[in-house]
């Protein structure tokens, strides 16, 4: 599979004709043409009582080579964390991306989107996160834990709005970073990983590959927890030490990264609830069911075979809580934090609608995160929401697929 976006660019040439885009070369710190200035970007506001708090990982898995570049003889990612905070005064608020990662990204999205994107733009996004801050004391055992996986070629900052969201709602939310399958990451001291690497043909390995990140990331996560600091470079965290309840972990993911989350729960039982953005299974799912609560949102129509890939065959084999949902008027990007900055991008309006359907932005979203809330509260918190049983008129873009 190729990066999400970058289908686009074939979307602008067929609508535009010869809408002029930088040259595929362009590179971060390149020269660039001059763009017209753009409202700055922004976040929806996290709906939760809880402020929140971030930190990164640098995490090294020395049982692993890198699967897509030889020459690495360890498997190294990056991780992002956002929680509970106890205390966020005089603390900075986190940018959305680092900078190299962010300059890369500014660079791709004009080119793939037709956008208009200043350099600095993604860099310079500050989140409703609070670098470093404390994090505040569970209610209980500690904060149920989620991890993600993005869309194939996509960061984990793609999913900022959504984690955010969570941990207001009282969630450790843990992205991953597949590093050569991520479109950029930066690791400490400026190094620059990016993507583009991976040969066609592999999305069956990418899926595996992603899943042992994630069962990577889940025992690192361990360490953290048991009060040790399992960053590569023991760069300062704040005190984790019985912060977190890993009896009580999800997992979602978005395109490709639904595929992983999949496969992740057929591995590992310690996902004990799982969540799909309009992506499929793999065949070796569909074949052997699900032994836990997932559920599946889908984008108002298939954006291509792959995000609805095995789902019919699977449901007979899921012997848990399982439900399929659809959002009216979405497309594949309305479950990015893209659906919310497509608009102040500049993206051309016949890309929108391809990419991200005609639903309000500012409605997509929220109904997106009443939904994801609603599935990881019933099955991680413990709390019925009765929006999961059958549609409701709060809501009534989503629709219930036969289950």
């Amino acid at each position: 599979m190729q990066r999400i976006i970058s289908v686009v660019a074939a979307i602008v040439a067929l609508v535009f004709g010869a809408l002029p885009v930088p040259a595929a070369s362009a590179r971060p710190g390149a020269a660039r043409p001059a763009t017209t200035p753009v409202s700055p970007l922004s976040l929806p506001r996290p709906t939760g009582p809880y402020r929140i708090g971030t930190v990164s990982l640098h995490l090294v898995d020395p049982s692993r080579r890198d699967p897509w570049v030889e020459s690495h003889p360890v498997r190294e990612l990056m991780a992002q964390l956002w929680y509970p905070a106890a205390r966020t005064a005089g603390l900075p608020r986190a940018p959305y991306m680092p900078p190299l990662a962010g300059r890369h990204l500014d660079a791709f999205t004009a080119q793939a989107l037709g956008a208009q994107v200043p350099e600095g733009t993604f860099h310079g996004l500050r989140t409703h996160s609070f670098e470093g801050a404390p994090v505040a004391r569970p209610p209980r055992t500690g904060w149920p834990v989620v991890v993600f996986s993005p869309g194939d070629g996509m960061d984990r900052s793609s999913l900022t709005g959504l984690a955010e969201d969570l941990a207001s709602h009282g969630f450790a939310v843990v992205g991953v970073d597949h590093t050569h399958d991520a479109g950029e990451v930066e690791f400490p001291g400026g190094r620059l990983e990016v993507g583009g690497v991976i040969p066609p043909g592999k999305a069956d390995e990418e899926t595996l590959v992603r899943a042992a990140d994630v069962r990577f990331v889940l025992d690192r996560l361990a360490v953290l927890d048991a009060g040790a600091d399992p960053d590569a470079e023991g760069r300062w965290l704040p005190a984790f030490r019985e912060m977190l309840d890993l009896t009580r972990v999800g997992m979602f993911g978005h395109s490709h990264g639904a595929e992983a989350t999949a496969e992740t729960m057929l591995q590992d039982r310690r996902v004990i609830a799982g969540l799909g953005l309009d992506g499929g299974v793999s065949d070796r799912v569909a074949a052997a069911g699900l032994p836990a609560p997932y559920m599946v949102i889908s984008g108002a129509t298939a954006a291509s075979p792959l995000t609805e890939r095995n789902l019919t065959a699977l449901w007979p084999h899921i012997t848990a809580w399982h439900r399929w949902l659809r959002l009216r008027d979405s497309g594949h990007l309305t479950f990015t934090d893209f659906e919310t900055f497509a608009g102040a991008l500049g993206v051309p309006q016949p890309v929108r609608e391809q990419l991200f359907g005609t639903l309000v932005p500012e409605r997509a979203v929220a109904v997106g995160r009443a939904y994801v809330e609603a599935f990881f509260m019933e099955h991680l918190d413990h709390h019925h929401r009765p929006i999961l049983d059958r549609p409701s008129p709060r809501y009534p873009e989503m629709t219930f697929e036969p289950s």
